[in-house]
């Protein structure tokens, strides 16, 4: 048996070789992986705005087929006035063509629209005429049968209510006067569109100043009766009080109304934007808003 001393020297010297063998030292703890980098969510795609149209083709109306040139505001219309009568008039589907009164297609593109407004051969509705139809369909819509009264080139007074009562002119070169043989009394549209063609007959761009008063400044339902003529069908502003201005006219020979394309803006077209010197330039010639008139009733 060894003795006492001797095995505590050799259970320290058997206590030393096993450390140095590692055998009493613990593993190193392993390093813990980095967490995996979350990858961002891919941005939704910007969105690419839609263009601003003018034009809408499906609408019906100059009020639905025609929008203000962008940044401009339509102006109010008030219910029951002209500007109002305007804007609402029907179109024809967008693509329609101009028929003159003979049944024939004008050969023309200086249009963006066609009213739909019937004419056929029995129609002298040249020119200015187109205006004093617009006028004498609106009051006659709004039953104003005692305003519809126009004025021949000789000066004679020609009120709707007279024909509808059944009377009818005699005409003897410049002499006018209601004594021709009376007809039954009828205020139907087809007795207007009668007595219509028969103010046309006796019309022209001189006659129909006598039934307008100078306007002073610009608004829907006011009329020029230069080139032909036309009438502001709409009106539109802009921030700064730039005025955008749609017309419509009719022609010679007798044809449907239209809405006048501006060749010169084909991004606003229909709508002339008023330059500073109030001159348009239209393509049957330069409209200035200083000859602008407006209807006595």
């Amino acid at each position: 048996m060894l003795p006492v001393k001797k095995c505590v020297c050799l259970s320290l010297a058997l206590i030393a070789v096993l450390s140095g063998c590692g055998w009493m030292t613990p593993p190193p703890a392993a390093e813990s992986e980095p967490p995996p980098e979350e990858t961002p969510e891919p941005s939704p795609p910007e969105e690419t705005p839609e263009p601003y149209l003018v034009k809408n083709p499906e609408g019906t109306t100059i009020g639905e087929r025609f929008n203000p040139p962008e940044g401009f505001t339509r102006a109010e219309a008030e219910e029951g006035s002209f500007a109002a009568f305007l804007r609402g008039y029907p179109l024809k589907p967008d693509g329609g063509v101009i028929y003159l009164h003979d049944g024939t297609i004008k050969p023309d593109d200086r249009f963006d629209a066609v009213l739909k407004m019937d004419i056929g051969p029995r129609d002298f509705m040249r020119n200015t005429n187109f205006l004093l139809r617009l006028r004498g369909e609106y009051l006659y819509g709004e039953g104003r049968y005692e305003d519809i009264e126009f004025h021949f080139f000789s000066g004679f007074l020609f009120p709707f209510s007279k024909w509808a009562a059944g009377e009818r002119i005699s005409v003897d070169g410049s002499r006018v006067d209601w004594s021709a043989p009376a007809a039954a009394p009828d205020d139907s549209p087809e007795a207007l569109r009668n007595y219509l063609n028969t103010l046309f007959i006796y019309s022209n761009a001189t006659a129909i100043r006598q039934d307008l008063l100078q306007a002073a400044g610009i608004e829907a339902g006011f009329v020029f009766t230069t080139t032909g003529g036309a009438v502001i069908a709409d009106l539109a502003e802009d921030e700064n009080g730039r005025m955008a201005v749609l017309l419509a006219r009719g022609g010679d020979p007798e044809q449907e109304g239209y809405v006048v394309r501006n060749p010169g803006d084909r991004e606003n077209s229909p709508w002339f934007i008023v330059p500073a010197n109030g001159i348009l330039q239209t393509p049957e010639g330069e409209l200035s808003v200083g000859d602008l008139f407006l209807f006595r009733k």
